[in-house]
């Protein structure tokens, strides 16, 4: 889970040399650098959530994992002004 997530903050850093340089294959290549790195992060976080939650707490656990995602999945794209 670490090595993944050491790999998908490298690639996101990444994604500053797209500001300047508008190139669509470096957005591509880093997007899918970033989906094969992903879900090896996301399956680990799911198979721990067990053991670092109680029973109890893990339904809300996983609500709040999804709420997160999804939250940022929405958010994410909306242009800044």
């Amino acid at each position: 889970m670490i090595a993944s997530d050491l790999v998908r903050a490298a690639v996101a850093m990444l994604f500053i040399l797209t500001v300047k340089e508008h190139s669509p294959w470096l957005l591509y290549l880093l997007s899918g650098l970033l989906m094969f790195a992903s879900p090896y992060f996301t399956s680990g976080r799911a198979a721990i959530l067990p053991s670092i939650t109680t029973p109890k707490e893990l339904h809300t656990a996983n609500s709040l994992t999804q709420t997160t995602q999804w939250t940022t999945i929405t958010l994410g794209p909306w242009p800044r002004v």
